[in-house]
């Protein structure tokens, strides 16, 4: 009798490609649909809501934007002593049993990304966490939002957690007790990538770290 192993995210479907330069470009469905799509659960992503153009539609589809940040040096060639860089990957899904039009929110993919599997080996696992972002780090220039965005890391993606504190209104904060006269003291989830690519956020390195090391229950 084989073993299951459930390594991968099911039951989503694909919508668009491109990559973190270029934008994206949607699907021309094949047949009667878009292709089914798949995440590995142990790559190094994020997943933000938000909405794609398709023109077979005449308007936005709702669904979830990915961004892969893949580890390690990865250019094309050289400008002088500055390396051209290959953008992120970073494609456009909806998971299959989603309402169409209806915009899915934060939580309704991370139950969807937590649960592994087809038929009656099913199971909810952890392969995303959700976290509190305020901005985030690229070649060492910070980028700071205007508001807090709800967003999923992979939690099997290649990154380390540290300290990070950022300029924040204590009143727009969603960690206050961690705000101290507009300082907010967060964490800084730095990847392996060649501009070291990092997300700042409201978390804090012992909350992201017990989120890392326990299985959830399904987010309601």
């Amino acid at each position: 009798m084989p073993t299951y192993l459930p390594n991968v995210v099911r039951g989503l479907n694909a919508y668009g490609y491109g990559d973190t330069r270029n934008g994206l470009v949607a699907y021309t469905p094949i047949y009667e649909g878009f292709p089914e799509y798949s995440i590995k659960i142990n790559s190094s992503f994020f997943v933000e809501t938000g909405s794609l153009f398709v023109p077979i539609f005449g308007g936005d589809i709702p669904g979830f934007y990915i961004t892969y940040l893949q580890p390690g040096w990865s250019y094309r060639s050289r400008n002088s002593i500055r390396p051209n860089f290959v953008p992120f990957r970073k494609d456009f899904f909806t998971y299959q049993g989603q309402p169409q039009f209806t915009p899915p929110t934060i939580v309704d993919g991370f139950n969807k990304l937590n649960s592994v599997g087809e038929d009656a080996n099913e199971v909810f696992t952890l392969n995303v966490i959700q976290i509190s972002q305020a901005g985030f780090l690229s070649y060492s220039a910070r980028t700071l939002f205007t508001e807090p965005k709800n967003i999923l890391v992979s939690a099997y993606g290649q990154f380390t957690l540290q300290y990070i504190a950022f300029p924040w209104p204590y009143a727009t904060s969603p960690n206050q007790p961690r705000n101290f006269d507009g300082m907010q003291i967060g964490t800084m989830i730095k990847f392996f990538t060649e501009d070291q690519y990092s997300i700042i956020s409201f978390d804090s390195i012992e909350t992201i770290s017990s989120k890392m090391n326990i299985i959830p229950e399904p987010e309601v």
